[in-house]
């Protein structure tokens, strides 16, 4: 019981020294007031800024909002629609024809008349050059017909030859060509003429140039058109100095020219087909002996394949036939010697070529 009274007594101690107690109203705490350096510092906003530039390079002044006052960074904005004024001192080139020209003058030619492709062309790896050597085994067969008469004659012959071939761009190529052989005839008597055993060799060296189109679809698809300058022998017969009845086996040498067209295209890995025809006209220059020649023209066609063994090494193997019509005269003491003569040729070629 007297622990309580005392409780009591402790509360009621505390409430006479509260606020209320004391009559007084209990208020928020009061709020920091602004000094007028700070009303000051917060009413004076950034001003824009507006930067000036020299007329080459015009610049837009700074009007929008700029950033947040806490942003230490300019505000600039750039007029990027308007382009530096040229400061390269040489005049500005020009690209059209300054006006009419006096009757006569050639009209100048510009710069953009000249197609790029044109002027920059170039050929890499250009020009390239093949040489080698071949064989050629074939067969002659001639007729020769002599005041009414005919008379056959079949020799089987063994060329060999040289060639050079530059291919100057994919368009332009040259050959040089040289080739020897020999021909014999058998004795034997036809009356009234008297056939005796005698043996007679050729030399024939050529020129050749080709330009070539070639095909949409492969490089080595190419038919080339050319043309061919050189000297061409055939085998005929003529009298024995001194005789009328006694023949042997002579030669004419004849000056050509001539026109061919070669054709290749690729057939497999390493393969080339090649085709070649042309015709050889007989200038009448350059014959050899008493003998002149009043008319000689030949066709011949070639066909066959090139084996590119190695990108260096190239196996050729040919077949190649040939026809020539020649009508030849000359005057040997009080004979007058007129002969007409056909004859063809059939025969292959194999050679090696070495590329560079």
């Amino acid at each position: 019981m007297l622990q309580s009274k005392s409780i009591f007594a402790l509360l009621f101690s505390l409430l006479l020294v509260s606020p209320l107690a004391l009559g007084q109203t209990p208020t928020a705490p009061s709020p920091v007031k602004k000094t007028k350096a700070a009303k000051k510092k917060k009413a004076a906003a950034p001003a824009p800024v507006v930067i000036e530039a020299p007329d080459s390079m015009p610049l837009e002044k700074a009007t929008s909002t700029p950033p947040e006052s806490n942003s230490s960074s300019e505000y600039l904005k750039f007029n990027v629609d308007s382009a530096p004024a040229p400061t390269d001192p040489r005049p500005a080139m020009q690209f059209s024809d300054p006006g009419e020209s006096a009757p006569g003058t050639p009209r100048p030619e510009y710069t953009e008349t000249t197609p790029d492709a044109v002027a920059f062309k170039t050929y890499p790896g250009y020009p390239k050059h093949q040489a080698g050597l071949y064989v050629k085994p074939s067969t002659l067969s001639s007729s020769w017909s002599y005041g009414g008469s005919t008379y056959n004659f079949r020799s089987p012959t063994l060329a060999l030859g040289t060639g050079y071939r530059i291919q100057i761009n994919p368009l332009w190529s040259m050959e040089l060509d040289y080739m020897h052989y020999s021909m014999n005839l058998e004795a034997g008597v036809v009356l009234p003429f008297r056939f005796l055993a005698s043996t007679t060799s050729f030399d024939d060296y050529s020129v050749k140039g080709n330009y070539c189109y070639i095909g949409k679809t492969s490089y080595y698809r190419k038919i080339c058109p050319g043309f061919q300058i050189g000297n061409e022998g055939y085998p005929i017969l003529n009298f024995v100095q001194g005789t009328s009845t006694n023949l042997n086996l002579s030669k004419v040498q004849d000056i050509i020219i001539g026109v061919n067209a070669d054709y290749q295209e690729p057939f497999a890995d390493k393969f080339l087909f090649k085709a070649i025809i042309g015709f050889n006209y007989g200038t009448g220059l350059g014959n050899s002996g008493y003998l002149t020649s009043k008319s000689n023209y030949s066709y011949y066609g070639d066909a066959g394949a090139e084996w590119s063994v190695t990108e260096h090494n190239i196996i050729q193997v040919f077949a190649e036939y040939r026809l020539r019509t020649a009508q030849i005269s000359g005057q040997v003491g009080n004979i007058t010697d007129k002969w007409d003569t056909k004859s063809s040729l059939l025969g292959a070629k194999i050679g090696y070529m070495r590329s560079w």
